[in-house]
């Protein structure tokens, strides 16, 4: 996760080792699922972290920008696909509700699974 962690410093947010792990984890999830349920044509770890995770971040420091620090948000990723940027965000600021909706039923399974796996609080998938 080495180009993650680099790019999310260049933008000065630091990630946690729990985040990383997450990142990690996600990263596993998404490539184990692909092949059957075709998440994203973007699966190479390298790429992965610059053309998925690291764009999903961009989205926090607009994010940061406009919404009071002292009220958790509530964010709806529509047509969420592979979870992106929904997961990324709420991997960084778990307080937030996250809401993930895609008409793709096996898109569907594979945010419910993700959710669970990176032990996600206060996320709805439908």
């Amino acid at each position: 996760m080495r180009v993650l962690i680099e790019g999310a410093r260049a933008w000065g947010l630091e990630l946690s080792e729990a985040q990383l792990q997450g990142f990690q984890a996600y990263y596993e999830e998404l490539v184990a699922w692909n092949p059957l349920f075709n998440l994203t044509a973007i699966s190479g770890c390298g790429q992965v972290q610059i053309r998925q995770f690291l764009d999903s971040l961009s989205r926090l420091l607009v994010l940061n920008k406009w919404l009071p620090s002292d009220t958790p948000p509530g964010v709806i990723d529509v047509g969420a696909g592979a979870g992106l940027p929904g997961m990324v965000l709420k991997l960084l600021r778990p307080g937030w509700d996250l809401m993930l909706v895609d008409s793709t039923r096996k898109k569907v399974q594979f945010l419910e699974h993700v959710a669970q796996v990176l032990q996600l609080s206060r996320v709805t998938v439908l």
